[in-house]
């Protein structure tokens, strides 16, 4: 639930080849695996001019691009921060069900072995 699918942009106001970079798949590729959080706190995903230097929650910046790369990110982080109660209560729900689940497998192979035993007696 913290990682990045996939991103689509479009917006017709940018300089071809500077801004206008964000709404070309090639670049809006580069956003599929980025992480969300880190060690639990959310991060978003920031475009960062000279480079990814965090290459789980950045993306390399468009040159010439300053201001579009510095809106993306505030976008981005904005936009997502309102689902960050969704967010908690889906890290939560999977932190809950992760021992049961456990708990659940062992008991099953247990409930196997026993099974097994019970046939070859």
């Amino acid at each position: 639930m913290d990682t990045v699918s996939g991103i689509v942009m479009a917006h017709k106001g940018e300089t071809p080849g500077l801004g206008a970079e964000i709404a070309t798949p090639k670049f809006q590729a580069h956003f599929a695996g980025k992480k969300l959080f880190k060690s639990g706190e959310f991060v978003s995903v920031s475009l960062r001019k000279g480079g990814a230097k965090d290459p789980e929650h950045e993306v390399d910046g468009i040159s010439g691009g300053t201001k579009t790369s510095d809106g993306v990110t505030a976008m981005l982080r904005d936009c997502l921060s309102a689902y960050l109660p969704y967010f908690e209560s889906q890290h939560q729900a999977a932190a809950q069900s992760a021992p049961a689940a456990a708990n659940e497998a062992a008991s099953s192979e247990v409930s196997n072995q026993q099974n097994v035993n019970e046939s070859h007696e």
